[in-house]
């Protein structure tokens, strides 16, 4: 909000100039620090929080395989007419 607006509307120049550095800076620092984040969950071998947005997901009647399917007779065809033309 400040470099975005403050900053480009006082100096110009100086935010056209410096703009895309400050963007490939914090694109950079997210990249390593993803990596880091990463390498330090999987190689420590630490639970990640448990919260509903992802342990539920893993509870479904989809995930699980028990949904419930229509089995289709012998001979019978799954959709549609018996010929096509």
């Amino acid at each position: 909000m400040i470099f975005n607006f403050f900053i480009k509307r006082r100096w110009s120049g100086w935010w056209m100039q410096y703009n895309y550095i400050t963007s490939a800076a914090l694109d950079c620092g997210l990249i390593v620090s993803t990596i880091v984040i990463f390498f330090a969950l999987s190689m420590s071998n630490a639970q990640p929080p448990q919260w509903f947005g992802n342990v539920q997901v893993f509870e479904t009647l989809d995930f699980t395989h028990q949904a419930v399917q229509k089995v289709i007779a012998e001979g019978e065809a799954p959709f549609g007419p018996d010929t096509w033309a």
